[in-house]
């Protein structure tokens, strides 16, 4: 509870980082995210079970409210090659 995870995005070069798939299996996150031409971030609150999606180009990241479970859909080599850090947060 209260880990932050993620501040990344792909350029969807892997079919399985265009688009990035999660699933919350269990719990409920906070989920910030934003497009990397723009500087505006947005915030949802997700409560499991859940199917995020992300499109190529859209830095993300999660903060665990409660205990949490999710299953990010993807091997390691499909985001070895296409991870970038960016903070979702500008300021």
């Amino acid at each position: 509870m209260g880990s932050l995870s993620g501040n990344t995005y792909h350029t969807g070069i892997s079919d399985k980082t265009n688009p990035k798939i999660f699933i919350l299996l269990s719990g409920e996150i906070e989920f910030y995210y934003r497009h990397i031409d723009e500087t505006e971030a947005h915030t949802l609150q997700i409560t499991a079970p859940a199917k995020i999606i992300i499109q190529s180009k859209v830095t993300h990241a999660m903060k665990a409210l409660t205990d949490i479970n999710v299953l990010e859909c993807n091997g390691f080599a499909d985001v070895e090659n296409d991870r970038h850090h960016l903070n979702v947060m500008t300021t």
